[in-house]
């Protein structure tokens, strides 16, 4: 009897035979023969790679900066070209007298989405602010602050921002 696509029951064997059939004559795992579509392989193997890419990077950038002072520099680094590319809040006063009086839904997506920007900017410019003070020695280091630093190290987007 098939119990799946290319696998038949076995025959009656002692405990030894049946070890040797699972390793010799069982398909290669897929995931027809879990019931589950083939694409679901693709995304289980998607999240491992980047598990595996994540953990190399987190590896990586924690050997290769040199230590305390090295991740400090390079994170000092990142924040100079952050703040110095952030950009001004949009004047949504301005924009909502240029927007006609009957918005159409394109517009209003427009003006919400600028709204968004400002306040994920003004976010951006807080916390990179008061993580540039903290590594000034101005304030005091906060948990908020290390994990933006480590965050920054990492070069992944902190999830204070992802959040907004």
């Amino acid at each position: 009897a098939d119990l799946c696509v290319g696998y038949t029951a076995p025959p009656p064997m002692n405990y030894r035979e049946y070890l040797a059939y699972i390793e010799e004559a069982t398909p290669a795992e897929s995931p027809i023969l879990y019931g589950v579509h083939p694409n679901a392989e693709i995304n289980f193997r998607t999240v491992q790679g980047e598990t595996l890419f994540r953990t190399i990077n987190e590896l990586a950038s924690s050997a290769s900066v040199g230590g305390a002072s090295g991740a400090s520099e390079k994170v000092r680094s990142t924040l100079d070209e952050l703040m110095g590319s952030l950009p001004e809040p949009h004047n949504l006063i301005e924009i909502a007298e240029r927007l006609e009086d009957d918005r159409s839904p394109a517009q209003h997506v427009f003006y919400q989405e600028c709204e968004r920007m400002n306040i994920l900017v003004a976010v951006m410019r807080k916390t990179l602010t008061d993580l540039d003070l903290g590594l000034k020695g101005a304030l005091s280091m906060s948990n908020q602050m290390q994990q933006l630093f480590e965050d920054i190290n990492l070069n992944k987007v902190p999830e204070s921002w992802s959040g907004v």
